[in-house]
């Protein structure tokens, strides 16, 4: 993600306006990174894209378990 931070501070260098929904752009800008691009965000956590078993995401987890 320190490299998604960094786009995204040099396009505010650079250019005057940035997306309006930065979560979003990031997401998008960390899945470009990946071999596989064009995937859709419910795309890429199904192919694995996301460390679902790490204690970081344990509270998303849990809320998504829970809907």
């Amino acid at each position: 993600m320190a490299c998604v931070e960094e786009y995204f501070q040099c396009l505010a260098r650079r250019q005057s306006t940035l997306p309006n929904n930065m979560a979003k752009a990031r997401v998008h800008a960390w899945l470009a990174s990946h071999s596989e691009p064009d995937l859709c965000l419910g795309e890429a956590a199904e192919k694995g894209y996301w460390p679902w078993e790490s204690v970081i995401l344990a509270p998303l987890r849990a809320f998504l378990q829970a809907l």
